[in-house]
């Protein structure tokens, strides 16, 4: 009976501390390095023994991982080995990084870091300086600095594919996942999981392909394809248990928290997986973890309807980001306090919440990075095409060089001209035929050079264009269903308590008055939310929409007017939404500049052809003057036109109104 009392007395010990077991297996994982540290008689041996235990026992023992540094920094500086410094330095931001969350010193010590590598010119401190840009775009991927954190990977990349390291290209493929996913593109999410899944089983690199599982379980999950999910965690679990990685089993706690959550509709099993996650982010002390795993807790919560501890969890996630500085977990959180006290009955508190969160949201889903998600969609094409222009450099060189040798070998056989003439003419004319053909073969790939920069421009501009659309789309829905909606939720509210108070003659007159002023707020919402995204364009065309547009803006002191001519058939959606947007930014540069009376838009479509015209009787312009003029209005127009291989011509002078033209081929 005691025996079985100790042995529960153990299991509840286990149970309730999830960081026993991963130490104590760590501990017997580094004792034997730590017998070799131990018997060292090398300095310089005993340092990369010292950073080797500490990365071995980072995730499992982190305060151990911390006594190493310590020891291997104080031994770096007695020896005065800089590069076994950089290696410690590395190994301290990581710690920074990945259990402490201070991303100041993180950075801090990747500086110092990087400074010491590039003091020797090695493979190793080249391996050492591709780390270091590694782990700098992780902390800006924490920040929400994405533009920053796409430039550091690729520096990464190709520092290590230069000398042929695999293993940080592995991790950059699974951070783009997880951005991708950021941002709602689950596929490339899934797409670029799937490869570092791939490389790290070529590479036989277990821990990377246990991070790929959960990273391509996540996207999965977020897009709702559930078939694949437990055995992408299993197989993480399964490596963890063999690695004793804290880190993983708490990555695979939360994943699967989130598929009984989101997929299995297992609300009680969500919380289970979702506390023992937290648990596990606690133990291991990272504040990013917390953060997130608080978070999912707390949405957890919220669907049971634990609503108290739902705003709770939801605050205690907050305070971690907020102190961290990851501010799309700040938005979430802020977003969850709201909800929960909505549901709790206190609006007011509700309020700002929602207000600051809204704030924050727009603030991490900018245009720019919308536009940056557009550009890393196209980088996986653009690697391939800058490694075929390498290729092609590469064969441009060589033929370079057959030129420079047949030109040795015709002063050669100058020499020997009068010894062996007729043979001599021969090799002569031999030569420059190989000479000629060389040349003809140097400039058909610099002309595929050309044609490829052009292909990779093009791609580029319309990512871009593509980007914007996505985003006016995205904000004249979050401002028609969400903030029209809401506003349309407090008329309601004020209707419905106009009935039931006692209200005096003149409260009533103010009363009636704040209705009107929402009416008008919500038809104002609702205009801006059509300029962002006509539904009419996606339902009627063009020729409705851009009538519809004309005719919004007729005025008694001013006429804008529409004709169409031709064949009416709708367009593909990017070129119809282009179109627009082109007609948009002329027929309103005309009326706030061309001081115009009358505007005309004309579109011709024919069955191979669609041609615009806009024309103004204003006061004109000199079109030589364009590059003088500080607005892009224009330039982003033209790079509208190419970007689907039309013509833009401008016609205008002082005094004589304008006439603007494009052309597409359909």
């Amino acid at each position: 009976m005691k025996l079985h009392m100790l042995n529960l007395l153990v299991l509840l010990i286990f149970i309730f501390n999830p960081g026993i077991l991963p130490k104590l297996n760590a501990a017997l994982q580094t004792d034997s390095l730590s017998q070799m540290i131990s018997r060292s008689t090398s300095d310089t041996a005993k340092i990369f023994l010292l950073v080797k235990a500490g990365r071995a026992c980072l995730y499992s023992d982190p305060q151990k991982t911390k006594t190493y540094i310590d020891s291997a920094l104080n031994l770096s500086a007695r020896t005065d080995f800089p590069y076994g410094r950089a290696s410690s330095l590395l190994l301290a931001a990581a710690y920074e990084n990945d259990i402490q969350g201070n991303l100041t010193k993180t950075r801090q010590y990747l500086g110092k870091a990087d400074s010491m590598f590039r003091k020797e010119h090695s493979l190793r401190s080249m391996e050492g300086n591709g780390a270091v840009l590694h782990t700098l775009a992780v902390t800006y991927q924490k920040e929400g600095n994405y533009l920053e954190a796409v430039e550091y990977y690729q520096k990464a990349s190709r520092i290590l594919d230069s000398i042929g390291n695999k293993s940080t290209l592995m991790k950059t493929y699974n951070n783009l996942s997880s951005l991708y996913a950021f941002f709602s593109r689950f596929s490339e999410a899934e797409r670029y999981a799937r490869l570092c899944i791939k490389l790290a089983e070529d590479q036989k690199d277990e821990h990377l392909v246990s991070v790929g599982s959960i990273t391509l379980a996540a996207a999965l999950i977020q897009e709702h394809k559930g078939s694949e999910v437990k055995a992408l965690i299993q197989r993480a679990l399964d490596i963890a248990a063999r690695r004793n990685d804290l880190y993983i089993q708490l990555l695979c706690d939360f994943n699967l928290s989130e598929y009984y959550r989101r997929l299995e509709a297992n609300p009680a099993l969500s919380l289970q997986l979702a506390k023992k996650a937290l648990r596990f982010a606690k133990n291991l002390g990272n504040p990013f973890e917390i953060s997130r795993t608080s978070l999912s807790y707390s949405e957890t919560l919220f669907e049971v309807g634990k609503y108290d501890s739902a705003g709770l969890y939801a605050e205690k996630a907050m305070a971690y980001a907020t102190k961290a500085g990851y501010m799309d977990l700040e938005q979430r959180a802020l977003e969850m306090m709201g909800r929960s006290d909505i549901r709790l009955g206190h609006a007011a508190l509700a309020a700002p919440l929602l207000e600051k969160s809204l704030m924050l949201r727009d603030s991490v889903f900018t245009q720019e990075n919308q536009q940056q998600i557009n550009f890393l969609e196209t980088l996986f094409q653009k690697e391939q095409r800058e490694q075929q222009i390498a290729r092609l450099e590469q064969d441009k060189s060589i033929k370079a060089l057959v030129i420079r040798r047949n030109h040795a070998i015709i002063y050669s056989l100058v020499i020997t001209l009068f010894l062996v003439l007729g043979i001599v003419a021969y090799l002569i004319q031999h030569a420059n035929q190989k000479r000629r053909f060389a040349e003809h073969e140097l400039q058909l790939k610099e002309q595929q050079l050309i044609a490829l920069e052009k292909t990779q421009q093009l791609i580029a501009t319309q990512s871009v264009l593509e980007g914007e659309e996505a985003e006016r789309s995205r904000l004249a829905r979050d401002l028609h269903d969400g903030l029209g909606g809401l506003l349309s939720g407090i008329k309601l509210k004020l209707a419905n308590m106009k009935g039931n108070a006692i209200i005096s003659r003149e409260g009533m007159d103010q009363y009636d008055h704040a209705l009107e002023l929402l009416d008008t707020s919500i038809r104002e919402l609702r205009q801006v939310a059509h300029n962002l995204m006509p539904e009419s364009l996606i339902k009627f065309g063009l020729k409705v929409t851009l009538s519809d547009f004309c005719d919004t803006l007729t005025t008694p002191s001013r006429q804008v007017k529409f004709a169409f001519f031709g064949t009416e058939k709708r367009l593909e959606d990017k070129l119809e939404i282009a179109v627009y947007r082109i007609v948009q930014e002329l027929v309103n540069n005309s009326l706030r500049h061309s001081g115009a009376s009358e505007t005309f838009v004309q579109l011709v479509q024919d069955e191979n052809r669609l041609h615009l015209m806009v024309q103004d009787n204003g006061k004109g312009f000199d079109p030589g003057s364009l590059n003088l003029s500080k607005g892009k209005g224009l330039a982003n127009i033209r790079s509208r036109v190419n970007s689907f291989g039309g013509t833009f011509d401008i016609s205008s002078s002082e005094g004589s109104g304008t006439e603007i033209s494009a052309e597409f081929s359909l």
